[in-house]
């Protein structure tokens, strides 16, 4: 029986691949699931699978559909046997001191542990980086107030936790198969349905960043900002419907849609933001605030209301 499953998904990064591998210990109690996306074919792929499928306990699988590491992730937990989940990205790898904080934790009551973690540079991981810095202030701010809800509904990452399997699969949780944004909603559903979490202050991942990753370009894509948009607003829905209350920051993305000039696709969000129990008056005020520039993307969208309203009556 295993007591822990790792799930790491990957797409064409084989070499940071075998580093991340090679950072988890090998104990009999530990699953280790890869899940390749459609990697191009290549020599050195194939060399690496032949050398991880070497390796005790682990097992190696590929999506039939590329273009989603959440697709990637769920393939993994149809495989999972482990009490506890962790995740891990391919470029990414877990701190020295993993294997001790998986003996301490192993009986821990809670349904979600919540680790800190440290971020480097990939090419050098000897030159620390300040990526996702803000999740390490949450760190501070709880052991000010015991507050949890930054790690239950801002923690929206899969990485840095460890995770009891039954919270998954009793609640039937899983990861969004969209191209950008697709653990968000993961990791809030697993923080409205824990019933008791507990945050460490102690590293147990080493989070890196690698020039040309999807982390590294954030929405700048066609098409990226309304997928993030859409799963924002569906978190804050989610967040309502499991009774809790907090305000999660769905605004951001109405007003990078705004900067980036990508009216079509705010017009289509405005038409259809009734599914997620909100009016288009609360667009029309975000996209107002935003700057006196905007007052005439305000002015477009009531327009575009108008003529359809107009269409539809002939």
């Amino acid at each position: 029986m295993y007591n822990y499953t790792i799930i790491i998904p990957h797409y064409n990064i084989p070499q940071l691949l075998e580093r991340c591998v090679a950072s988890i210990p090998m104990r009999d109690d530990i699953q280790t699931i890869v899940v390749d996306d459609c990697s191009p074919d290549s020599p050195e792929l194939t060399a690496t699978v032949q050398r991880l499928k070497l390796r005790k306990n682990l097992e190696f699988y590929r999506t039939k559909l590329g273009g989603s590491a959440g697709r990637a992730r769920n393939l993994g937990l149809d495989y999972a046997l482990g009490k506890w989940l962790i995740f891990a990205d391919a470029d990414d790898f877990f701190d020295q001191s993993f294997s001790e904080k998986l003996d301490r934790y192993l009986n821990a009551e809670e349904d979600v542990i919540y680790f800190n973690f440290r971020s480097v540079r990939s090419e050098n991981i000897s030159q620390i980086s300040n990526r996702e810095s803000d999740y390490n202030k949450f760190f501070e701010q709880y052991d000010k107030n015991h507050n949890e809800d930054n790690f239950r509904f801002l923690y929206c990452t899969p990485w840095g936790k460890i995770i009891k399997r039954s919270l998954v699969e009793n609640n039937k949780i899983r990861f969004d198969e969209t191209r950008y944004a697709n653990d968000a909603m993961f990791a809030v559903l697993v923080g409205c349905k824990a019933q008791s979490i507990l945050p460490v202050d102690e590293v147990l991942y080493v989070l890196t960043e690698r020039t040309g990753s999807l982390a590294n370009n954030f929405c700048r894509k066609a098409g990226e900002t309304v997928i993030r948009a859409k799963v924002a607003l569906r978190i804050q829905k989610v967040i309502k419907d499991n009774g809790h209350i907090f305000p999660y920051d769905y605004q951001i993305y109405i007003r990078i849609l705004l900067w980036n000039g990508e009216f079509q696709d705010l017009l289509n969000l405005y038409h259809t933001i009734a599914d997620y129990d909100l009016t288009k008056s609360n667009i029309l005020n975000i996209v107002r605030h935003t700057g006196r520039r905007y007052w005439l993307v305000a002015l477009w969208l009531i327009w575009q209301d108008w003529m359809l309203l107009l269409f539809r009556r002939r």
